[in-house]
């Protein structure tokens, strides 16, 4: 009996450690961001509110203990924050492999973007607009073609108005680095294995123990603690199915002794 014991509590554990591995990787591949659903609602979150709002779901930490990535891959990806920047730049490094000239890029440009965000209300209202969606548009593209076309969607927005000077001058600083980008690109790199180690200060850990803890979190719809949710939900499944078994016995038992 007591070797069955010893049986079923070392079983326990590797059982327990790839259920909450496959919750957690289920958790994390759910469609949308979880940054603008917990924080946003109805308004846009500047950069300062996005980081904040990340570090409080420790959303700017690496995933796990350790990751497995190709060497062009920088041990500090998870630090690139929105999500959406990080995974387009997650995809030009597996296509161009260069991430010293990458950063330099996305520094680039991350300076045109806030520029463009700055703009003065003297500046038409229609032109501002268009260059946002474009800088925005620029910052999910990924294969060198639609990059270019963007950097030439950008030139014909910005030809002909000498208030946009600073503007077209940071755009020619972007376009000098990306073709340096491209131009050196070393896709083979991805073949190369990497081994980083990030420690236990990581979302898998952050998670796990808050959930030995009992501590879900809270709704990304209603902000209410998940926990308060389940129990309310569970209230109601318990007196369901109590009814449910009175109810059967209640008639079994007639049935069964008259029969």
């Amino acid at each position: 009996m007591l070797i069955y014991l010893l049986k079923r509590l070392l079983l326990f554990v590797p059982t327990l450690l790839v259920v909450s591995l496959l919750a957690f990787g289920l958790s994390r591949v759910a469609p949308g961001d979880p940054v603008l659903s917990a924080c946003a609602g109805n308004r846009e979150l500047l950069p300062d509110d996005y980081r904040r709002c990340a570090g409080e779901l420790h959303l700017d930490r690496p995933a796990f203990y350790f990751s497995l990535a190709p060497a062009s891959y920088p041990d500090t990806l998870y630090r690139i924050l929105p999500l959406h920047r990080r995974e387009t730049l997650r995809k030009m490094i597996a296509l161009y492999g260069e991430w010293p000239l990458l950063a330099e890029y996305d520094r680039e440009l991350q300076k045109l973007q806030e520029q463009i965000r700055l703009l003065p209300d003297s500046i038409d209202r229609q032109l501002r607009i268009d260059l946002r969606q474009a800088a925005e548009s620029l910052r999910l593209a990924s294969q060198e073609k639609a990059v270019r076309g963007q950097w030439e969607r950008l030139q014909g927005l910005l030809a002909g108005s000498p208030q946009v000077d600073d503007l077209r001058a940071q755009l020619g600083q972007l376009q000098g680095v990306g073709d340096r980008l491209f131009e050196g690109a070393r896709p083979n790199r991805r073949f190369w294995p990497g081994f980083h180690w990030h420690g236990p200060d990581n979302q898998y850990h952050w998670w796990l123990s808050n959930t030995l803890r009992g501590d879900f979190g809270k709704s990304y719809k209603d902000k209410r603690p998940v926990l308060t949710k389940i129990g309310e939900a569970l209230r109601w499944t318990v007196l369901l199915n109590a009814l449910a078994i009175a109810l059967a016995f209640g008639l079994a038992i007639p049935l069964g002794v008259f029969a």
